[in-house]
């Protein structure tokens, strides 16, 4: 009868539901009579890794219609992770519930991490807030490890990067990006500023030189004096517009 609990255990182990009804249970292990299955289901029940949902009432030889699986009971790694956890002193602040329902591989292969993480829980917050970079070197000696494992670990562990006081700061390479785009700017606005305050009517041809990408917006302005040539023919008004001014529209006859 042990091995067949067992086999049962196995299987509420990987069910991917809190609850289960008997029938589906009973489906699982089909190809077992019901004088075999009973006293495995009965077994689980006795030592608390299933508990019956009353409210479901029972089938005819007792057993409850509807089960509620305890993963504390029915993974035998808790009692490895609770006794690790005082033999080790770990921090209370960490929760350990999402292991006892993992094979203990899981555990295992956490534990150097968690230890680490315990030991500076144990040590205290230190003042101020941090970049999740500096906590990361802080906590792990490896920065970029709560950027990518370590996130999976804290969700785990039941932490935040609120816990760990972990402020959002931007990337130390984006903030000289973002420094170095802005300089560029102001540079730009106090070069345009600066053209818009010449005189088009005094030194057109200058302002048309400062402008920003001028030898290639305007063809043929080379030099100086072309552009003073350009400039001057965009402000000198055409013989026409003169002599309309002058005379007014021309009559055709």
């Amino acid at each position: 009868m042990d091995a067949d609990k067992e086999t049962v255990r196995q299987f509420l182990q990987t069910y991917p539901k809190k609850t289960l009804d008997l029938d589906v249970l009973q489906d699982a292990f089909a190809s077992w009579d019901y004088s075999r299955f009973r006293p495995a289901v009965a077994a689980l029940l006795a030592d608390g890794s299933l508990i019956a949902v009353r409210s479901a009432g029972v089938d005819f030889s007792g057993l409850p219609r509807r089960l509620k699986r305890v993963p504390a009971k029915l993974f035998s790694s808790v009692t490895t992770i609770q006794t690790e956890a005082i033999q080790l002193a770990l921090s209370e602040k960490l929760d350990f519930s999402f292991y006892y329902e993992q094979p203990l591989t899981v555990w295992q292969a956490d534990l150097p991490y968690i230890r680490k993480l315990s030991a500076w829980l144990s040590q205290g917050l230190p003042q101020g807030p941090a970049s999740l970079q500096q906590r990361s070197w802080d906590i792990f000696a490896d920065e970029k490890y709560l950027l990518e494992k370590g996130a999976g670990l804290l969700k785990r562990l039941g932490l935040t990067t609120a816990d760990l006081g972990i402020c959002d700061q931007p990337d130390p390479l984006m903030m000289a990006i973002f420094f170095s785009l802005n300089r560029c700017s102001m540079a730009r606005r106090t070069q345009v500023s600066a053209i818009s305050r010449l005189s088009w009517q005094t030194r057109p041809e200058a302002a048309f030189l400062m402008m920003p990408g001028s030898m290639n917006s305007w063809p043929g302005t080379s030099s100086l004096s072309s552009a003073r040539r350009q400039a001057n023919a965009m402000k000198k008004p055409s013989s026409i517009g003169t002599r309309e001014r002058k005379y007014g529209p021309a009559i055709l006859i």
